[in-house]
């Protein structure tokens, strides 16, 4: 079977093939029905030039190649930068807390576009790009997802709630305690890890190093870190006891049963009030 060259346009990357390679791709498609044409006239083809060169390849070699792995001494680079940047994530979900996002997309019925979400958040125009990609941080991770409106343009997003910022969302949630783990004076405490494990225990611990101060001393004279820290375990409290109540609920009610027993026994046992002596 004779081969004629046959030049293609895929995205705007020029490919050049052969009428043999694409025949193998089935008489049935449409690639096999493209035919020879000039170098300055390529056939073009609507779609991803990374994804058509795989398959092109494919159809030339007959079988998937795959990419050399990469070295050990680049994946180790890599984990090293994974967990050396992994505190993105935790400041990621701190601007989410502050520019109100799960409350925003819960407001929009459970989906909210850019748009919404950055109109909401008072967001500089100039920012939009930002918050995009900040909002890439935070769905990759799995806080928020994302989905396309049917007969949409593809590059339009809708933010979803996942399980995770539902939990950042209605009357019982978790940001005061989520705000509470993310404050500056808690997280900068860290740094003082290194110097705190050169220390003799049990003082002072890292916080104090950090900010001269307990985290209690400084709630007793600051009403603000003091709100911080209660409102941020009973929120937490409450989420959990209701969990434990409805997941666990025959150990709480043998609890209670013992209190029950413990409050009638206490009552046999106390003892009666002298009587009072009457002075004559």
């Amino acid at each position: 079977m004779a081969s004629a060259t046959v030049p293609l346009s895929v995205g705007g990357e020029l490919f050049q093939t052969t009428t043999v390679t694409l025949s193998r791709a089935g008489a049935s498609s449409a690639l096999a029905s493209l035919g020879p044409s000039s170098q300055s006239d390529p056939h073009f083809l609507d779609g991803d030039p990374h994804l058509f060169a795989h398959l092109l390849s494919f159809l030339h070699h007959g079988r998937l190649l795959a990419p050399p792995p990469p070295s050990a001494a680049l994946l180790a680079e890599l984990e090293l930068w994974r967990n050396t940047l992994a505190f993105v994530q935790s400041m990621a979900i701190n601007a989410a807390l502050d520019l109100h996002i799960a409350d925003t997309i819960q407001q929009h019925g459970g989906v909210a576009t850019l748009n919404q979400i950055a109109t909401k958040a008072m967001v500089h125009p100039a920012r939009i790009p930002c918050l995009s990609r900040l909002l890439r941080v935070l769905t990759t991770t799995g806080v928020f997802g994302t989905q396309t409106p049917p007969g949409a343009n593809s590059e339009l997003l809708l933010y979803t709630l996942t399980p995770t910022s539902s939990l950042l969302v209605g009357s019982r949630n978790l940001v005061p305690y989520t705000a509470l783990m993310l404050d500056p004076g808690t997280v900068s405490s860290l740094f003082e890890l290194g110097r705190w494990l050169q220390c003799e225990l049990p003082e002072p611990c890292m916080f104090k190093l950090r900010n001269g101060h307990t985290f209690s001393e400084l709630a007793q004279h600051d009403p603000s870190v003091s709100a911080l820290f209660n409102d941020g375990m009973a929120s937490d409290t409450e989420f959990i006891m209701d969990i434990a109540v409805k997941e666990c609920g025959e150990v709480f009610q043998g609890i209670v049963k013992l209190l029950d027993r413990c409050r009638r026994e206490t009552l046999v046992l106390r003892p009666m009030p002298s009587p009072r002596r009457s002075h004559m």
